[in-house]
């Protein structure tokens, strides 16, 4: 007999090891509080891709065109400040 179980908020899977092992403890799962983070994870670091090749592209084209010497310097650098 084991000396806990562990299980999610499933109120069906909890009352039957509270039946088949009275007694013993029920702790909680985090397997879908991982699943959760882990996707919140994913989302950012493909924010954060997408904002760095942005601050690449930016930089590249504030060097190609002289954005500066056009009269564009500030439009660049604000959007430039934003990817960054």
């Amino acid at each position: 007999m084991p000396d806990r179980t562990i299980a999610d908020t499933g109120q069906g899977l909890r009352a039957g090891q509270k039946v088949a092992l009275p007694g013993t403890p029920c702790h909680g799962g985090v397997f879908h509080i991982q699943q959760q983070c882990e996707s919140l994870a994913n989302v950012l670091a493909r924010r954060a891709k997408g904002a760095l090749s942005r601050c690449k592209e930016l930089e590249l084209e504030l060097e190609m065109i002289g954005a500066k010497e056009i009269g564009c310097g500030n439009t660049f650098s604000r959007e430039l400040t934003l990817a960054r």
